[in-house]
């Protein structure tokens, strides 16, 4: 995945090495005997997604605006159900991933601290502010039809303008 770099920094994104690196991954996943929820769960944390950028961060607002989400009167209650079991299924509030991150002993989990020097932590806050943000949306958008997605779109928008004070334009227009 890092193909030997010491610093994250130095690791090359050109377009034939990441694509090597997504066979590999998916290779490995395949030799490691993988039931196949996993192997595709793993396609699609490594699919090639040019608004990636832009999902991570609709996530992330997502899970910010959950709670005022669960308080809101315009949305049915189906939806709210639905809401509720998706942030008790991802809620970690009892684990530190940072924690784990510091005092795993793998040579893998060092390896990974010393990527990135001044942030040792990076892994266990990207899984905390993407990869289980994006899992909690998609949980969500799986469990709820065409109709109630964009009537929940509505009231997110509306929230997350309210907590970001940005302008409508600059709001995520679908999931």
């Amino acid at each position: 995945m890092i193909a030997g770099a010491e610093e994250y920094y130095l690791i090359s994104f050109s377009e034939d090495r990441v694509n090597a690196t997504r066979e590999a991954l998916q290779a490995l996943a395949a030799k490691c005997g993988l039931d196949s929820a996993s192997s595709e769960r793993i396609a699609e944390l490594s699919a090639p997604r040019p608004e990636r950028h832009w999902q991570e961060t609709t996530a992330w607002l997502f899970t910010v605006a959950l709670d005022e989400l669960l308080q809101d009167d315009q949305l049915e209650a189906s939806i709210k159900a639905t809401l509720q079991r998706a942030k008790a299924n991802f809620s970690f509030d009892d684990l530190d991933f940072e924690q784990l991150c510091m005092n795993s002993r793998s040579q893998w989990d060092a390896y990974i601290r010393q990527l990135t020097p001044e942030l040792p932590t990076s892994l266990s806050n990207w899984i905390a502010v993407a990869v289980l943000a994006e899992a909690k949306l998609d949980c969500v958008l799986r469990e709820l039809n065409a109709e109630q997605q964009q009537h929940l779109l509505a009231r997110f928008r509306g929230i997350a303008k309210s907590i970001t004070r940005l302008d409508n334009d600059r709001l995520p227009h679908s999931w």
